[in-house]
Protein backbone atom coordinates (compact mmCIF):
# COMPACT_ATOMS: atom_id res chain seq x y z
CA UNK A 1 0.00 0.00 0.00
CA UNK A 2 1.66 3.13 -1.15
CA UNK A 3 -0.12 6.58 0.20
CA UNK A 4 -0.22 9.58 -2.67
CA UNK A 5 3.00 11.77 -1.30
CA UNK A 6 4.73 8.45 -1.31
CA UNK A 7 4.32 8.30 -5.35
CA UNK A 8 5.11 11.90 -5.65
CA UNK A 9 8.25 12.01 -2.74
CA UNK A 10 11.60 11.15 -4.27
CA UNK A 11 14.22 8.70 -3.20
CA UNK A 12 18.39 9.68 -2.98
CA UNK A 13 20.15 6.26 -3.49
CA UNK A 14 24.11 6.50 -2.41
CA UNK A 15 26.55 4.07 -2.20
CA UNK A 16 27.26 0.51 -3.51
CA UNK A 17 30.98 1.16 -4.39
CA UNK A 18 33.30 3.95 -4.46
CA UNK A 19 30.34 6.40 -4.23
CA UNK A 20 27.73 6.87 -6.82
CA UNK A 21 24.04 9.02 -5.53
CA UNK A 22 21.40 10.13 -7.83
CA UNK A 23 17.92 10.69 -7.98
CA UNK A 24 15.55 7.85 -9.07
CA UNK A 25 15.57 9.75 -12.15
CA UNK A 26 18.82 9.38 -12.60
CA UNK A 27 18.44 6.21 -11.92
CA UNK A 28 16.78 5.53 -14.89
CA UNK A 29 17.45 7.46 -17.77
CA UNK A 30 21.26 5.52 -17.10
CA UNK A 31 19.44 2.34 -17.08
CA UNK A 32 17.00 3.11 -20.17
CA UNK A 33 20.08 3.70 -21.80
CA UNK A 34 21.70 0.90 -21.46
CA UNK A 35 19.07 -0.79 -22.11
CA UNK A 36 18.84 1.41 -25.86
CA UNK A 37 22.19 0.57 -25.98
CA UNK A 38 22.04 -3.55 -25.43
CA UNK A 39 19.33 -3.58 -28.15
CA UNK A 40 21.13 -1.42 -30.76
CA UNK A 41 24.25 -3.55 -30.74
CA UNK A 42 22.29 -6.58 -31.68
CA UNK A 43 20.43 -5.12 -34.26
CA UNK A 44 23.99 -4.02 -35.21
CA UNK A 45 25.20 -7.16 -35.07
CA UNK A 46 22.45 -9.00 -36.90
CA UNK A 47 23.05 -6.00 -39.78
CA UNK A 48 27.00 -7.04 -39.54
CA UNK A 49 25.66 -10.23 -40.63
CA UNK A 50 23.69 -9.94 -42.55
CA UNK A 51 26.46 -7.38 -44.99
CA UNK A 52 28.41 -10.68 -44.72
CA UNK A 53 26.18 -12.95 -46.28
CA UNK A 54 25.60 -10.20 -48.99
CA UNK A 55 28.25 -8.12 -50.60
CA UNK A 56 28.79 -5.91 -53.68
CA UNK A 57 30.93 -8.88 -55.15
CA UNK A 58 28.22 -11.26 -54.85
CA UNK A 59 25.65 -8.82 -56.71
CA UNK A 60 27.95 -8.53 -59.22
CA UNK A 61 28.15 -11.63 -59.91
CA UNK A 62 24.57 -13.01 -60.04
CA UNK A 63 23.95 -9.66 -62.19
CA UNK A 64 21.62 -8.15 -59.72
CA UNK A 65 19.12 -5.33 -60.55
CA UNK A 66 20.01 -1.52 -59.49
CA UNK A 67 17.80 -1.65 -56.64
CA UNK A 68 19.52 -4.55 -54.94
CA UNK A 69 22.50 -2.27 -54.94
CA UNK A 70 20.52 0.25 -53.30
CA UNK A 71 19.53 -1.84 -50.62
CA UNK A 72 22.76 -2.67 -50.23
CA UNK A 73 23.77 0.87 -49.72
CA UNK A 74 21.25 1.92 -47.07
CA UNK A 75 22.19 -1.70 -45.59
CA UNK A 76 25.62 -0.08 -44.74
CA UNK A 77 24.03 3.20 -44.31
CA UNK A 78 21.20 1.93 -41.34
CA UNK A 79 24.24 -0.11 -39.86
CA UNK A 80 26.68 3.25 -39.51
CA UNK A 81 23.60 5.06 -38.53
CA UNK A 82 22.99 2.38 -35.23
CA UNK A 83 26.39 2.04 -34.99
CA UNK A 84 26.94 5.67 -34.08
CA UNK A 85 23.66 5.90 -32.38
CA UNK A 86 24.41 2.63 -29.62
CA UNK A 87 28.14 4.74 -29.32
CA UNK A 88 26.36 7.62 -28.16
CA UNK A 89 23.80 5.55 -26.08
CA UNK A 90 27.21 4.42 -23.79
CA UNK A 91 28.57 7.72 -23.94
CA UNK A 92 25.53 9.39 -22.39
CA UNK A 93 24.99 6.23 -20.00
CA UNK A 94 28.82 6.62 -19.00
CA UNK A 95 28.24 10.07 -18.53
CA UNK A 96 25.20 9.63 -16.41
CA UNK A 97 27.37 7.57 -14.41
CA UNK A 98 30.14 10.51 -13.82
CA UNK A 99 27.46 12.98 -12.86
CA UNK A 100 26.47 10.81 -10.20
CA UNK A 101 29.64 10.20 -9.06
CA UNK A 102 30.72 13.70 -8.89
CA UNK A 103 27.11 14.62 -7.40
CA UNK A 104 28.35 11.84 -4.51
CA UNK A 105 31.61 13.21 -4.43
CA UNK A 106 30.26 16.82 -4.02
CA UNK A 107 27.97 15.50 -0.99
CA UNK A 108 30.63 13.08 0.41
CA UNK A 109 33.31 16.56 0.51
CA UNK A 110 30.39 18.73 1.78
CA UNK A 111 29.77 16.19 4.61
CA UNK A 112 33.34 16.09 5.38
CA UNK A 113 33.46 20.16 5.62
CA UNK A 114 30.42 20.17 7.85
CA UNK A 115 32.07 17.81 10.02
CA UNK A 116 35.23 18.74 10.66
CA UNK A 117 33.90 22.96 10.71
CA UNK A 118 31.45 21.41 13.59
CA UNK A 119 34.74 19.50 15.35
CA UNK A 120 36.52 23.18 15.18
CA UNK A 121 33.43 25.23 16.28
CA UNK A 122 33.22 22.68 19.11
CA UNK A 123 36.85 22.23 20.32
CA UNK A 124 36.94 26.26 20.33
CA UNK A 125 33.84 26.58 22.47
CA UNK A 126 35.18 24.36 25.08
CA UNK A 127 38.90 25.86 24.78
CA UNK A 128 37.75 29.80 24.63
CA UNK A 129 34.75 29.06 27.30
CA UNK A 130 36.27 26.82 30.21
CA UNK A 131 34.16 28.17 32.36
CA UNK A 132 30.86 27.90 30.51
CA UNK A 133 32.19 23.67 30.18
CA UNK A 134 32.70 23.78 34.21
CA UNK A 135 29.78 25.48 34.70
CA UNK A 136 27.97 22.94 32.23
CA UNK A 137 29.51 19.53 33.32
CA UNK A 138 28.26 19.50 37.23
CA UNK A 139 25.10 21.62 36.63
CA UNK A 140 23.51 21.23 33.46
CA UNK A 141 23.89 17.67 32.70
CA UNK A 142 23.07 16.35 36.07
CA UNK A 143 20.18 18.11 35.35
CA UNK A 144 19.13 16.84 32.45
CA UNK A 145 19.69 13.59 33.48
CA UNK A 146 17.43 14.14 36.08
CA UNK A 147 14.40 15.36 34.35
CA UNK A 148 15.13 12.40 31.85
CA UNK A 149 15.06 10.16 35.52
CA UNK A 150 11.98 11.88 36.45
CA UNK A 151 10.68 11.37 33.08
CA UNK A 152 11.17 7.55 33.89
CA UNK A 153 9.25 7.40 37.14
CA UNK A 154 6.86 10.05 36.31
CA UNK A 155 3.43 8.83 37.03
CA UNK A 156 1.46 7.21 33.68
CA UNK A 157 -1.49 10.26 33.63
CA UNK A 158 1.28 13.60 33.67
CA UNK A 159 3.67 11.47 31.25
CA UNK A 160 0.67 10.71 28.81
CA UNK A 161 -0.14 14.60 28.84
CA UNK A 162 3.53 15.36 28.24
CA UNK A 163 3.78 13.01 25.21
CA UNK A 164 0.38 14.03 23.90
CA UNK A 165 1.70 17.89 24.09
CA UNK A 166 5.56 17.05 22.41
CA UNK A 167 2.90 14.85 19.47
CA UNK A 168 1.17 18.46 19.05
CA UNK A 169 4.78 19.93 18.85
CA UNK A 170 6.62 18.10 16.64
CA UNK A 171 7.31 20.17 13.72
CA UNK A 172 10.55 21.21 15.21
CA UNK A 173 11.98 17.29 15.86
CA UNK A 174 10.57 16.40 12.17
CA UNK A 175 13.12 19.37 10.72
CA UNK A 176 15.54 17.81 8.51
CA UNK A 177 17.90 20.81 9.41
CA UNK A 178 17.44 19.75 13.40
CA UNK A 179 18.13 16.48 12.53
CA UNK A 180 21.71 17.40 10.69
CA UNK A 181 22.31 19.74 13.34
CA UNK A 182 21.89 16.71 15.96
CA UNK A 183 23.93 14.27 13.84
CA UNK A 184 26.98 16.78 13.66
CA UNK A 185 26.57 17.71 17.41
CA UNK A 186 26.14 14.20 18.41
CA UNK A 187 29.82 13.94 16.48
CA UNK A 188 31.57 16.81 18.16
CA UNK A 189 30.76 16.24 22.10
CA UNK A 190 34.39 15.00 22.19
CA UNK A 191 35.98 17.65 20.86
CA UNK A 192 34.17 19.87 23.23
CA UNK A 193 35.48 17.89 25.53
CA UNK A 194 39.06 17.69 24.18
CA UNK A 195 39.21 21.68 24.17
CA UNK A 196 37.54 21.84 27.67
CA UNK A 197 40.25 20.11 29.02
CA UNK A 198 43.23 21.96 26.36
CA UNK A 199 43.88 18.95 24.57
CA UNK A 200 46.08 20.13 21.49
CA UNK A 201 44.10 20.92 18.37
CA UNK A 202 46.39 18.82 16.81
CA UNK A 203 46.24 16.07 18.93
CA UNK A 204 42.36 16.10 18.94
CA UNK A 205 42.34 15.92 15.21
CA UNK A 206 44.64 12.78 15.26
CA UNK A 207 42.75 10.81 17.66
CA UNK A 208 39.38 12.24 16.71
CA UNK A 209 36.60 11.20 14.35
CA UNK A 210 38.55 12.91 11.48
CA UNK A 211 41.55 10.96 12.44
CA UNK A 212 42.13 7.42 14.36
CA UNK A 213 39.10 7.45 15.52
CA UNK A 214 40.14 6.72 19.44
CA UNK A 215 37.57 9.62 20.24
CA UNK A 216 33.93 9.87 18.83
CA UNK A 217 30.78 9.01 19.38
CA UNK A 218 31.20 5.66 21.40
CA UNK A 219 33.33 7.57 23.91
CA UNK A 220 30.93 10.33 24.51
CA UNK A 221 28.18 8.02 24.92
CA UNK A 222 30.29 5.95 27.19
CA UNK A 223 30.72 9.20 29.47
CA UNK A 224 26.77 9.53 30.05
CA UNK A 225 26.47 6.18 30.40
CA UNK A 226 28.86 6.03 33.13
CA UNK A 227 27.15 9.31 34.45
CA UNK A 228 23.77 7.35 34.37
CA UNK A 229 25.20 4.18 36.38
CA UNK A 230 25.75 6.61 39.34
CA UNK A 231 22.24 7.18 39.72
CA UNK A 232 21.63 3.60 38.88
CA UNK A 233 20.14 4.33 35.71
CA UNK A 234 21.23 2.73 32.07
CA UNK A 235 22.61 -0.77 33.61
CA UNK A 236 23.07 -3.57 31.93
CA UNK A 237 21.53 -6.61 33.29
CA UNK A 238 21.19 -10.72 32.50
CA UNK A 239 18.48 -11.75 29.50
CA UNK A 240 16.65 -14.62 28.82
CA UNK A 241 15.00 -15.63 25.91
CA UNK A 242 11.71 -17.40 25.55
CA UNK A 243 10.00 -18.91 22.13
CA UNK A 244 6.81 -17.72 22.15
CA UNK A 245 5.47 -18.99 18.93
CA UNK A 246 6.39 -21.25 15.64
CA UNK A 247 4.52 -21.46 12.51
CA UNK A 248 5.49 -23.41 9.35
CA UNK A 249 4.92 -22.98 6.13
CA UNK A 250 5.81 -19.51 5.52
CA UNK A 251 7.33 -18.44 2.26
CA UNK A 252 10.28 -16.43 1.85
CA UNK A 253 10.01 -12.85 1.43
CA UNK A 254 10.19 -11.75 -2.06
CA UNK A 255 10.72 -7.44 -1.84
CA UNK A 256 11.98 -5.48 0.53
CA UNK A 257 8.39 -3.67 1.74
CA UNK A 258 7.94 -7.52 2.91
CA UNK A 259 10.96 -7.76 4.75
CA UNK A 260 10.00 -4.68 6.85
CA UNK A 261 6.12 -6.31 7.12
CA UNK A 262 7.24 -9.33 8.69
CA UNK A 263 9.50 -6.93 12.50
CA UNK A 264 7.68 -8.38 15.31
CA UNK A 265 4.56 -6.05 16.50
CA UNK A 266 4.10 -7.44 20.07
CA UNK A 267 5.71 -8.71 22.86
CA UNK A 268 8.09 -10.65 20.74
CA UNK A 269 11.12 -8.58 19.74
CA UNK A 270 12.99 -11.40 17.81
CA UNK A 271 11.05 -13.34 14.52
CA UNK A 272 13.26 -16.24 12.78
CA UNK A 273 12.91 -17.91 9.65
CA UNK A 274 14.39 -20.79 8.39
CA UNK A 275 14.35 -22.17 5.32
CA UNK A 276 15.74 -25.86 3.79
CA UNK A 277 17.76 -24.95 1.01
CA UNK A 278 18.67 -28.45 -1.83
CA UNK A 279 22.09 -29.51 -1.70
CA UNK A 280 23.33 -26.65 1.31
CA UNK A 281 22.99 -25.30 4.46
CA UNK A 282 19.68 -24.05 5.80
CA UNK A 283 19.41 -20.45 5.34
CA UNK A 284 18.13 -18.00 8.53
CA UNK A 285 16.14 -14.87 8.17
CA UNK A 286 16.62 -12.76 11.50
CA UNK A 287 13.70 -9.90 11.57
CA UNK A 288 14.54 -7.32 15.02
CA UNK A 289 11.89 -4.89 16.58
CA UNK A 290 12.73 -1.37 17.63
CA UNK A 291 13.01 0.50 20.82
CA UNK A 292 9.48 -0.90 22.99
CA UNK A 293 10.92 0.42 26.47
CA UNK A 294 12.14 4.73 26.48
CA UNK A 295 13.24 4.51 30.10
CA UNK A 296 16.31 5.24 31.21
CA UNK A 297 16.21 2.43 33.88
CA UNK A 298 16.32 -0.91 32.91
CA UNK A 299 13.39 -2.55 33.94
CA UNK A 300 12.20 -5.90 31.98
CA UNK A 301 12.29 -5.69 27.86
CA UNK A 302 15.89 -5.12 27.06
CA UNK A 303 14.85 -3.21 23.99
CA UNK A 304 15.29 0.04 25.84
CA UNK A 305 17.47 2.94 26.10
CA UNK A 306 20.02 1.09 28.59
CA UNK A 307 20.21 -1.02 25.33
CA UNK A 308 20.42 1.59 22.66
CA UNK A 309 22.96 3.45 24.68
CA UNK A 310 25.18 0.61 25.50
CA UNK A 311 24.94 -0.52 21.72
CA UNK A 312 26.33 2.79 20.24
CA UNK A 313 28.96 2.91 22.93
CA UNK A 314 29.95 -0.44 20.95
CA UNK A 315 28.88 -1.72 24.44
CA UNK A 316 27.16 -5.51 25.32
CA UNK A 317 24.28 -4.78 24.99
CA UNK A 318 21.27 -6.96 26.13
CA UNK A 319 19.57 -6.72 23.00
CA UNK A 320 22.31 -8.10 21.26
CA UNK A 321 22.97 -10.68 23.67
CA UNK A 322 19.56 -11.89 23.15
CA UNK A 323 19.43 -11.79 19.78
CA UNK A 324 22.36 -14.14 19.57
CA UNK A 325 20.89 -16.37 22.17
CA UNK A 326 17.91 -16.76 19.87
CA UNK A 327 20.18 -17.66 17.02
CA UNK A 328 21.80 -20.01 18.65
CA UNK A 329 18.35 -21.83 20.07
CA UNK A 330 17.26 -21.52 16.39
CA UNK A 331 19.99 -23.74 14.85
CA UNK A 332 22.22 -20.65 13.83
CA UNK A 333 26.04 -21.89 13.22
CA UNK A 334 28.93 -19.83 11.99
CA UNK A 335 28.38 -20.57 8.60
CA UNK A 336 24.94 -20.82 8.55
CA UNK A 337 23.80 -18.37 5.72
CA UNK A 338 21.57 -15.56 7.54
CA UNK A 339 20.09 -12.06 6.43
CA UNK A 340 19.58 -9.56 9.14
CA UNK A 341 16.44 -7.39 8.61
CA UNK A 342 15.84 -4.35 11.83
CA UNK A 343 14.23 -1.22 12.49
CA UNK A 344 15.89 1.63 14.55
CA UNK A 345 17.36 -0.44 17.66
CA UNK A 346 16.73 -3.78 16.03
CA UNK A 347 18.72 -2.35 12.61
CA UNK A 348 21.13 -1.20 14.76
CA UNK A 349 21.57 -4.53 16.92
CA UNK A 350 21.57 -6.15 13.07
CA UNK A 351 24.66 -3.69 12.03
CA UNK A 352 26.42 -4.81 14.96
CA UNK A 353 25.73 -8.59 14.41
CA UNK A 354 26.64 -8.33 10.94
CA UNK A 355 29.43 -6.48 11.82
CA UNK A 356 31.27 -8.98 14.44
CA UNK A 357 32.17 -10.93 11.91
CA UNK A 358 31.13 -14.31 13.98
CA UNK A 359 28.00 -15.21 11.18
CA UNK A 360 27.76 -16.01 7.31
CA UNK A 361 25.82 -12.96 6.52
CA UNK A 362 24.61 -12.62 3.46
CA UNK A 363 22.28 -9.42 3.21
CA UNK A 364 21.57 -6.49 5.54
CA UNK A 365 18.38 -4.53 5.79
CA UNK A 366 18.25 -1.39 7.83
CA UNK A 367 15.34 1.16 8.70
CA UNK A 368 15.87 4.63 10.87
CA UNK A 369 18.67 3.53 12.49
CA UNK A 370 21.49 4.80 14.42
CA UNK A 371 24.19 3.19 12.40
CA UNK A 372 26.26 5.83 10.83
CA UNK A 373 29.77 4.68 12.57
CA UNK A 374 29.08 0.84 12.20
CA UNK A 375 31.89 -0.45 10.57
CA UNK A 376 30.22 -3.16 8.54
CA UNK A 377 32.52 -5.20 5.88
CA UNK A 378 32.23 -4.16 2.25
CA UNK A 379 31.33 -7.52 1.16
CA UNK A 380 28.05 -7.62 3.19
CA UNK A 381 25.23 -6.29 0.56
CA UNK A 382 23.58 -3.75 3.25
CA UNK A 383 20.43 -1.81 2.22
CA UNK A 384 19.79 1.19 4.82
CA UNK A 385 16.71 3.44 4.64
CA UNK A 386 16.47 6.63 6.43
CA UNK A 387 13.85 9.35 6.37
CA UNK A 388 16.15 13.00 6.08
CA UNK A 389 13.50 14.22 8.89
CA UNK A 390 14.32 11.24 11.54
CA UNK A 391 15.98 12.59 14.65
CA UNK A 392 16.82 8.79 15.05
CA UNK A 393 19.18 8.09 12.58
CA UNK A 394 21.27 11.31 13.41
CA UNK A 395 22.12 9.94 16.82
CA UNK A 396 24.26 7.30 15.17
CA UNK A 397 26.52 10.16 13.70
CA UNK A 398 27.73 10.94 10.21
CA UNK A 399 27.56 8.37 7.73
CA UNK A 400 30.70 6.32 7.21
CA UNK A 401 29.88 2.84 5.46
CA UNK A 402 30.37 4.01 1.90
CA UNK A 403 30.18 0.43 0.03
CA UNK A 404 25.99 0.11 1.59
CA UNK A 405 23.12 1.19 -0.45
CA UNK A 406 21.73 4.35 1.70
CA UNK A 407 18.18 5.17 0.87
CA UNK A 408 16.80 8.19 1.61
CA UNK A 409 13.86 10.13 1.66
CA UNK A 410 12.28 13.53 3.13
CA UNK A 411 8.27 12.83 4.37
CA UNK A 412 5.97 15.40 4.67
CA UNK A 413 7.17 17.76 1.81
CA UNK A 414 3.92 18.99 0.66
CA UNK A 415 1.89 18.81 4.15
CA UNK A 416 1.98 19.33 7.64
CA UNK A 417 3.83 17.22 10.20
CA UNK A 418 1.39 14.63 11.28
CA UNK A 419 0.58 14.97 15.23
CA UNK A 420 0.29 10.76 15.60
CA UNK A 421 3.58 10.13 17.26
CA UNK A 422 6.19 12.38 18.55
CA UNK A 423 8.91 11.63 15.65
CA UNK A 424 6.32 10.55 13.03
CA UNK A 425 9.17 10.13 10.49
CA UNK A 426 10.52 7.10 12.79
CA UNK A 427 7.05 5.34 12.08
CA UNK A 428 7.97 1.86 11.21
CA UNK A 429 4.48 2.23 8.98
CA UNK A 430 5.94 5.07 7.15
CA UNK A 431 9.59 2.69 6.50
CA UNK A 432 7.39 0.33 4.89
CA UNK A 433 5.87 2.70 2.10
CA UNK A 434 9.34 4.05 1.80
CA UNK A 435 10.46 -0.15 1.54
CA UNK A 436 8.00 -0.18 -1.26
CA UNK A 437 8.64 2.97 -3.02
CA UNK A 438 12.40 1.58 -3.19
CA UNK A 439 11.23 -1.90 -4.37
CA UNK A 440 9.43 -0.19 -7.50
CA UNK A 441 11.76 2.22 -8.16
CA UNK A 442 15.25 0.21 -7.91
CA UNK A 443 16.84 -2.22 -9.66
CA UNK A 444 17.80 -3.91 -6.18
CA UNK A 445 15.77 -7.21 -5.88
CA UNK A 446 15.11 -8.55 -2.19
CA UNK A 447 16.92 -11.34 -1.33
CA UNK A 448 14.86 -14.76 -1.90
CA UNK A 449 16.17 -17.29 0.56
CA UNK A 450 14.80 -20.13 -0.90
CA UNK A 451 11.44 -21.06 -2.65
CA UNK A 452 10.48 -23.80 -0.35
CA UNK A 453 8.29 -23.14 2.41
CA UNK A 454 9.88 -22.48 5.85
CA UNK A 455 9.72 -22.36 9.90
CA UNK A 456 8.90 -19.17 11.57
CA UNK A 457 9.80 -18.74 15.28
CA UNK A 458 9.22 -15.74 17.62
CA UNK A 459 10.92 -14.88 20.72
CA UNK A 460 10.68 -13.19 23.44
CA UNK A 461 13.00 -11.80 25.90
CA UNK A 462 13.46 -10.54 29.21
CA UNK A 463 15.83 -8.40 31.56
CA UNK A 464 16.53 -10.50 34.69
CA UNK A 465 17.70 -8.74 38.08
CA UNK A 466 21.01 -8.60 38.76
CA UNK A 467 21.92 -11.03 41.98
Amino acid sequence: MRPADAQESELIISGGGVLAVSTFDLLVQRHQLELLHAELTACFQQLSVIDLIVDREQLYAVDASARAFVAEGDLDEAARCIDRARKLASTIALALAGSADAYGLAEQQAARFSQSLAAQLSYGLGLLLPGLSVFLVPRVLPAALGAAIGFAVMPHVPRHQLLGWLRENNELLSDPTVVNFMRLAVMSADDFVGGSVHVRPEVMRLIGDEGLGILGLATSVGILIRMGNRVGALAETPVVVQMTQRRADVASPATFEERAQRLPQGTAQIRIDRYAVAGAPDSFDVYLAGTKDFGLFATVDPWDMTSNLTSLALGDAGSYRAVEAAMRDAGIEKDSPVHFTGHSQGGLVASMLAASGDYNTQGLFTMGAPVGQISVPSDVPWIAIEHTNDLVPALGGVWDNPDAIRVRRELFIDGEVPSDATLPAHELKRYRETAALFDARSQHAAPTVSLSPGMSTLYRAERQPVS
